[in-house]
């Protein structure tokens, strides 16, 4: 009778592996799939707005010059741009000023937003950029402006320097 049961069961264990399988299904499930892509820009260069060489006295005009080399580089545009260029290492106030070497002595100066000179850039706040930024490169100027009646003081061939900082929202 052992022979027997050891038969049975090893025709069991073949049955029970040779059963078809049965497959189930599951309700249907979904997958979202989102995709951002955002805006990059980049404030680029080392921007430079020279005055120039004067001679000492008082300045009998304005004294303009612009600003050169500072750009920004945009993969797509962003109507709401918006600029801030700070007061500068110098300043008194919102007073932009220049000073000479590691002195005491002091020019003051304005920033503008336009070649006119109308609108000053704040040094408290972000303004509007007009029209935004546009996809690639923008050249960010800066018009500078000594204004008339300013005692320019010898500084003996030391330049008169500030910095300010330019930051850019997008």
């Amino acid at each position: 009778m052992k022979s027997r049961s050891i038969l049975a069961l090893s025709a069991f264990g073949v049955l029970m592996f040779a059963a078809p399988a049965v497959a189930g299904t599951s309700p249907p499930a979904s997958v979202a799939v989102t995709l951002i892509i955002d805006n990059s820009c980049t404030l680029n260069g080392s921007g430079v707005l020279d005055f120039g060489t004067r001679t000492a006295g008082t300045a009998a005009a304005n004294i303009d010059a612009q600003s050169t080399g500072l750009t920004i580089t945009c993969s797509g545009s962003s109507p709401t741009a918006t600029i801030n260029v700070s007061a500068g290492a110098n300043a008194i106030g919102s007073q932009r000023r220049l000073r000479l070497g590691a002195g005491a002595t002091y020019i003051p100066y304005d920033l503008y937003q336009d070649a006119g000179r109308t609108t000053k850039f704040d040094p408290t706040i972000f303004q509007s950029i007009p029209g935004g930024l546009t996809a690639g490169t923008t050249n960010v100027i800066a018009y500078g402006r000594i204004p008339a009646g300013t005692s320019l003081i010898n500084g003996n061939a030391t330049p008169f320097t500030d910095t300010v900082s330019v930051t850019i929202t997008y």
